[in-house]
């Protein structure tokens, strides 16, 4: 499994896709709601992130 202090790169990179194909097509932001959701609650405390809309 990953670190993701040591993956910080690839998460920064991986993050930035994902809204770039947002900014193409707004409509998967909400057939994805309920996933991006899931990622927040799972992740977010684990990696002290805070929520950017």
């Amino acid at each position: 499994m990953g670190s993701p202090t040591a993956d910080l790169s690839l998460l920064e990179t991986a993050r930035a896709e994902a809204t770039a194909a947002l900014a193409e097509a707004p409509a998967l932001e909400r057939e994805w709601a309920g996933v991006r959701r899931a990622m927040e609650e799972r992740w977010a405390s684990r990696l002290g992130l805070a929520h950017v809309g």
